[in-house]
C-alpha cells in the first residue's frame, strides 16, 4: 500500500461516498467499497443469488465479561446459538431470530442471555438478512472488485 500511496498515478481514497465522490480518469479502480457497493451498482453489474430465511441481529456489546474469550466463538445451547466476535472495543453478538418477529432485538438480547450465561451491557444493535451473492466477473474494463462487493456469503456465524 505505501508504494502506491507514493505513486503519482495512484490515488488511494477509504469511506468515499456518493455525496462526497471522487471523479477522474484512472488506469485502474479497484473496488472494495462493501456488500450495498455503489461502484457496482454504478457499472449496473448484478448482484446475483439468494437469502436466506430469517433475520439476524447484530448486538454491538461492551467488551466487560468477554475477556479472556477467543475473537471467534460460537456458543450453542439446545437448538440456539449465538456467535461472538471479540473487537478491540467492542464485541459483536450474532444472533438468528424468525423473519416475523415484532421485536427482534428483545428476542436477540433474550436468546444471547440464555445461551452466553450473561447479560451483556448493550451500545446498539442492527438487522440484516443473510445471504449469499457472487458477481459474474471481478473484472469490468478497468474496474475491479474485490471482498464484500464482489461476493457475500454470510455463514452461519454471519459476521
Amino acid at each position: 500500500m505505501a508504494e502506491l500511496a507514493d505513486d503519482p498515478r495512484c490515488r488511494i481514497s477509504f469511506g468515499v461516498t456518493a455525496s462526497g465522490g471522487v471523479t477522474g480518469s484512472y488506469p485502474w479502480v479497484f473496488a472494495a467499497d462493501g456488500a450495498n457497493s455503489g461502484l457496482r451498482s454504478a457499472a449496473g453489474l448484478a448482484f446475483p443469488g439468494t437469502d436466506y430465511a430469517g433475520t439476524v441481529v447484530r448486538l454491538i456489546c461492551e467488551p466487560r465479561g468477554f475477556e479472556g474469550w477467543d475473537p471467534v466463538t460460537y456458543v450453542v445451547s439446545g437448538h440456539q446459538s449465538v456467535s461472538v466476535l471479540r473487537l478491540s472495543d467492542h464485541v459483536r453478538v450474532i444472533v438468528r431470530v424468525d423473519a416475523g418477529s415484532t421485536d427482534p432485538e428483545s428476542v436477540a438480547v433474550d436468546a444471547a442471555n440464555l445461551v452466553l450465561g450473561m447479560s451483556p451491557r448493550l451500545r446498539g444493535w442492527s438487522c440484516y438478512r443473510s445471504q449469499r451473492r457472487v458477481i459474474k466477473t471481478n473484472v469490468v474494463d478497468n474496474l475491479s472488485f474485490g471482498g464484500d462487493s464482489a461476493h457475500v456469503t454470510t455463514t452461519r456465524g454471519g459476521m
